[in-house]
Parts: C-alpha cells; structure tokens; sequence
C-alpha cells in the first residue's frame, strides 16, 4: 500500500497521461509535446523521460575474456531513460556515481547484476556490448561503460533493477508529433498545484499544431507516482501493477484468521477449564484473590501469543530466502521494517488479552463449594455463543475455498488454447540476436526443418501474448475521423504456424512479401469498429482477410481493433522466432535439435528456449501468486477451524460423558453416539454454508471483474466446497468422539 514511497519526492512527483478520445488514458507521449510540458510551468521543478519501447530484454556481452578466453554472455533488462533520472527517482549508489548517465555510452546497472558478471571485483568501468537492431539506434554506441552501480530497488517501485542507458540520439524523435515513445514524471514545488500546472497548459499550448486534437479534445491528467501501480485505465503502460482493493482484501482475510485464531484459542481455553477448575479453586480456598488467579491466566495467554508471535518471526524471515518471498512486491526482511515489528507485537498482546480474558474470567467466576463437590454444568447460553463463533470460522474457511477455486479456474481458463484463440501447445519460442536474422536466417529455417518432427518456422517483432500492450499503436483517417488501431508485424506463414482461422478472405502468401507496403489481415474487433470487410481500402492497403478473436493480449483487456502485417515498409526485424513441433515430436529431443543449430550459428550467445506455458505463467503471475495467497489464507482458516471443533467437541464431551453412558447402558452403538455430535456440526456447517454463498459469489464476482474475459460461476464449484469442509468436520468430530463412544459407561456414570 506504500508502492514507491521509498522515492524521497514520491508525494511530489506526478506521471502525465493524456486521453485521445479513442482509448483511455496513455502513458506514452512525443518527445516534442512532453519538452512542451515539462517547460510550461514554473511549479514543475524536476522532470525526466523514460522509454519503454527501446529497452526491454537485451542480449549482451561483457568486452573482456575470461580465464578460459571466453566472453562472458548474458541477458539482461535495460532500460532508456533521460540523463537525469535521478532528479525524480531516489537511486542509492554502491559504487560509482549515478551522474555518469551524463555521459554518452555510461550506464548504471544494479548490486545484483554487478555480483552476478564480476563476483566480488569492482564493475567501475568495465564494459559491456549491448546487441543492437537492424533499424534505429536510440543510443549512440552499444559499448556500454559501467559508470555507476546501484543497490537493488525493493520490489514496491515502478523503477525495476535494470541497466539504465541514457537516451542520447533524440533527433529522430523530434522529427514528428506521431512519434510516441517516452513516459512524463514531472515533480512539482506543491502537489497542490497539479491542477494550476494544467490549466495552464491546456491555455497556452497550440494542440492544432500537434496534431493531437484541440484542448477540448485531449484531457489531460497527472497522477501521483504512488497511485501509478493502481492506475488500470492507461494503455502503453508497462510499468508493474496491482490493486489497492487486493491489498485491503489480504489484509482483512489476515486479520479475520487472527480473530478466528483468537476465537478457537478462547474456545479452547475454555473447553479445558473442566479439567483445571478443581485446582484453580483450591487455590481460593487457600486464601489466593480472584483477581491474582485472573492475571496469572491472562499473562499465561500473553506469554503463549508473544511465543507464537516470535516463533512467526523467525518463519517469516525464513521465507523471505525461500521462492515463496516472490508471492509480494516487496522486500519481507525483517530488519526492513522495525516499525511494523513492534506494531505487530503490539497487536500480538492485544491478541493474547482479548482471548484469554474470557476464560480467565469464567474459569474464576465458579463457587468453590459447588466445585469442589463437582456441581457445575454446561450454560446454553455459553454453548450458542461457542456454536456461533465456530459457525462464523466455518463461513469464513468455505467462502475462502469457493474463492480460491474460482481463481484456479480462471487461471485456466486463461491459458487454454480455447480462450487464447491460437494453439499455444508444441510451440518453442526463440529470441534472435540482429545478427543471427540478418545474416543466417536462411539457414536458421533450414536447419531446423531437417528436423522431421519440426513443421514450420515463423517471425514476428514481438511476441505474441506476452504483454497488455507490447505492440505498436498506429492511427489512421478513416470515415472522416482519426481512429487508432494496433499492428502485429509478422512473417506470412504466422497465423498458419500458430494456427490463426482466418474466416473471411485469405492468409498472406509469399508474394505478399513482393509489395511495397503490407496489406492487413484485420481481426474482429477491426471489422466490426471500423465496418471492414476483406477487399476494402483502410490505411492505403488492402484488407485480405479477417482472423478468428483471439487474445494478443492477457484477458485483462478487452479485443480492440488488430491488424496483422508483414514489414515490408518498416527497419524492425523479426526477431521473435516460432518454431511448430508435429504432434507426435519427442520435445526434449526436438529441443535438442533447437539448441544445436543455434550453438553452430553462433556459439556464444546464451539463446532461451521457451515454450507458452512459461509466457503465459509469466503473464498472468499476478493473478496466479493471489490465488497462492487466496489457498494459504483458506488452508490456514481450514486448520484453524478444524482446531476450533475440536476444541468445542472437547468442551462438549467433558459435559456429555454421563449422557454417552447412559445411552450405551440403554443400549445405544457406537455409530449411534458419533451420528449424535455429528448431526449437530452437519447442520452448522450447512447453515454456514449458505451463508456463505452470497459472500463467496460477490467476492469473486469483484475479482472477476478486472478480467475482460472471464470463467462461468459454476455451481459445482460450490458444492466441491461445501464437500471439502463436510469431510473434514466429520472426520474430526468422529476422531474426537470415537474414544467417548467407546469408553466403558459404568467408568464415566460412576465418575460424574
């Protein structure tokens, strides 16, 4: 809930998102309009750009020779960004200094990847060669010179670990209003005076000569850089997100298991006063006040949560080396966070006052006469309050399980070939270096298709599905009105290799390959927004067919209007290669293959092989570490609550025992008695239950909500879960009772 806070001028520092008309709000801006900008008001006292597009995942390769006379290969994010980055956002160095971004071809890089290259030598002023494209150059040179080096970003912050280069080569985004390509982070003297600094602007820029519409036509936003991980409604933005309403339901799923923890621990307590009473009043007898016997129990209750708080502690600080560490978007060290220690171990003792105060009172509360002599019963009232607090563990623990099984299936249903519209399965994905596709692509396709297993080979620029909005955004007049659409630049055997339908008109064919510009093969979306069909002219080309829907992007966002081309007319090379398997490939042999043609090629670049499930893990492991988060919750509420009948079967059974007897001297079985207790945990977990449905459905019909695409409500679902809690509560009440259903009735008659 503190993203980006770590920045010192977070509460200042805003991100300019401007809304077209056609989309939401974008992130991304020219560099003419955002200079315009950030000039325009003297409140904006610090700026600084970054670029998305021209960094991203780079193969590299450090510019000296090993032990062995090999250069060391690797791949790594970078990022582009002005020089003065550290104007906005706080860098904390290691080594080096973080002005050295103000030198052409001097780069930061973070602690990890230092340790990772060089060990424990110093990284100042080694160098590293950062492969290039075939197209523009947005740096001046790709040898880079290590100028500084950075002490790892924490995961709550836009700012990720990467390789920073500064953005040198600007001219080309200067030459056009279109030329989309930076993010705006301006800070400003007082953020009260956001709404001054556009006003302003939008009174004093001339957006006729930007091409971008009038004022009235464009609205303008800034939003607070710790607002920027929660903002949804933005497209071309890359930056990590995630949503408050998420962090509120974590946190009170925490503390409803701490007050359930808190419930079944009074229960319990309580359940055992039978067994303690005899000697807590003694004790009275022999002179000891009420009120000293109900602080030993309450301290006693205090000193078994302070345990159980430290005992977490050290779990918690495990877990933070463990993968599970990479559930959250931050940093769980403890030595992090002494302030949240101590309100932790706050809420720990409150935790051990509450529920011990309870037991501590009631256990005390008896005559010692009647004690002594064993006159004491069951109070109904107390046995409804304890039936009620089960029931409302129960409500929680079956809602918490309908939930997590509907995130499961929408995970799946996310990343099945149904709903992504194209076959993901026997499909390797590799990433080419500029050379390696320049050079040896030819050979590159036939080398692997020697391989008889290996169907096809296709390319694109980017890959498919990866990302919301890695692909490029283009605008077009059409039916006198600015409208804007997205391109997928790609080889002709694409939608065939990925099995594409196209359902009206053709696929692209080789010589589609021979004409000056590329035609479009438009999806849905295009057809049905821009009323398209196959022969019609739209962008001074030709539609030649119209695909099936499917997902270039996550089920986060809904189909907008998609073009599929080939680059004829454009410098971006294909670099994303697809490699199609036959159905019957052995795959580990196949990929083999794959890396052996590739080692022959070029035997020094580390190449990846990877295959859609890692992508779409990838892509959807937000949703896939809450589900994580959502079954640990519902595991623990289970446990937590199978504890708390236990406790309340205890308390129970010390009562009952006389009754069991006489029903089994009257001749009652042992199936008998254990249909008896069972009855009564039957119809609370079947009340629960209903109410819980209501509670379950809205909770999951919020988090479907963030889906454009989304898995039926099924109604299996939740009788799975009615039947997992059932099961449960029924065998532990069973195992519980089994030994008072079997115990000789002349024992516990003769004892009560």
């Amino acid at each position: 809930m503190n993203y980006d806070a770590m920045h010192s001028k977070s509460g200042r520092t805003f991100r300019l998102e401007a809304n077209h008309g056609e989309f939401e709000h974008n992130a991304i801006h020219c560099l003419m309009f955002s200079d315009a900008f950030v000039n325009s008001s003297a409140h904006i006292t610090d700026y600084s750009y970054r670029y998305p597009f021209y960094g991203g995942e780079r193969y590299c390769q450090i510019d000296e020779v090993d032990d062995q006379g090999e250069a060391k290969v690797f791949k790594e994010n970078f990022q582009l960004c002005l020089p003065n980055i550290s104007d906005v956002f706080d860098f904390h160095m290691k080594e080096g200094s973080v002005e050295c971004l103000s030198i052409p071809g001097s780069v930061l890089i973070p602690e990890s990847v230092a340790k990772r290259l060089f060990d424990k030598q110093s990284a100042i002023g080694k160098r590293i060669r950062m492969s290039g494209s075939s197209g523009w150059q947005p740096v001046s040179t790709t040898i880079l010179t290590i100028g500084g080096v950075y002490k790892d970003f924490p995961g709550n912050t836009t700012v990720q670990n990467r390789i920073y280069v500064p953005m040198d080569q600007l001219d080309l985004l200067k030459s056009s209003w279109q030329m989309y390509a930076n993010e705006i982070y301006v800070t400003l003297d007082d953020p009260l005076n956001k709404e001054e600094v556009l006003d302003h602007f939008n009174k004093t820029f001339d957006f006729a000569k930007s091409q971008m519409g009038s004022a009235q036509e464009i609205a303008l936003r800034l939003t607070s850089l710790k607002d920027v991980y929660y903002t949804h409604d933005t497209t071309f933005d890359f930056n990590p997100k995630g949503h408050r309403e998420t962090n509120y339901v974590l946190l009170g799923i925490a503390f409803l298991i701490l007050f359930i923890a808190g419930i079944n621990f009074t229960n319990l307590t309580t359940s055992l006063i039978p067994l303690r009473l005899k000697t807590i009043n003694t004790h009275r007898v022999l002179g000891c006040s009420i009120y000293k016997l109900r602080a030993i129990s309450l301290i006693e209750s205090i000193v078994i949560c302070l345990i159980s708080y430290i005992l977490a502690l050290f779990i918690v600080n495990d877990l933070s080396y463990t993968p599970i560490a990479n559930w959250v978007d931050a940093d769980i060290r403890l030595s992090q966070y002494k302030g949240l220690i101590l309100l932790t171990a706050l809420i720990a003792i409150l935790t051990g006052c509450l529920a011990g105060l309870y037991p501590a009172i009631r256990s005390t509360s008896y005559a010692p006469a009647l004690v002594l002599k064993g006159s004491f019963g069951l109070s109904p009232k107390g046995k409804k309050v304890r039936v009620a607090l089960i029931g409302f563990q129960y409500t929680v623990s079956i809602a918490l399980i309908i939930v997590t099984l509907f995130m499961g299936l929408q995970n799946h249903f996310m990343t099945s070939s149904e709903q992504l519209g194209f076959n993901k399965d026997q499909v390797a994905i590799v990433n080419l270096t500029p050379e390696i596709y320049a050079k040896h692509k030819p050979q590159y396709i036939q080398k692997l298709k020697d391989y008889p297993g290996i169907e096809d080979v296709a390319f694109s620029v980017y890959e498919l599905s990866k990302e919301d909005d890695m692909i490029d955004l283009e605008y077009a007049r059409h039916e006198d009105k600015d409208v804007f659409f997205k391109v997928f630049y790609a080889s002709e055997n694409f939608l065939s290799v990925m099995d594409i339908q196209v359902e009206e008109g053709r696929d692209f064919t080789r010589e589609d390959l021979n004409k000056a510009q590329s035609d479009y093969i438009i999806n849905p979306a295009a057809e049905r927004d821009f009323h398209l069909h196959p022969g019609d002219r739209f962008n001074d080309r030709t539609v030649l067919g119209v695909s099936k829907d499917f997902r270039f992007n996550s089920c986060r966002i809904a189909s907008s209007p998609f073009v599929f081309a080939l680059n004829n007319d454009i410098p971006n090379p294909k670099l994303v290669s697809y490699i199609r398997f036959n159905s019957k490939t052995n795959l580990q042999e196949a990929v083999v293959h794959v890396r052996e043609t590739l080692k022959e090629i070029d035997p020094t670049f580390p190449f990846e092989i990877s295959f859609y499930n890692t992508i779409l893990n990838n892509l959807y492991q937000k949703e896939q570490t809450l589900g994580k988060l959502i079954s640990l919750f519902g595991i623990m509420a289970i446990l937590i609550s199978i504890v708390g009948v236990f406790g309340l079967v205890l308390f129970e059974t010390q009562y009952r025992r006389k009754e069991i007897g006489i029903r089994k001297i009257n001749g009652a079985t042992t199936g008998q008695i254990l249909l008896m207790f069972n009855k009564t945990y039957i119809r609370i977990v079947s009340v629960c239950f209903i109410i819980s449905i209501p509670i379950a459905w809205m909770g999951t019909q919020q988090w479907l909500e963030n889906f454009a695409y989304k898995t039926p409500l099924h109604l299996w679902v939740f009788i799975v879960a009615f039947l997992i809690i059932l099961s449960v509560t029924i065998g532990t009440v069973t195992f519980r009772n089994w030994q008072a259903a079997n115990e000789n009735p002349v024992n516990s008659v003769k004892s009560e």
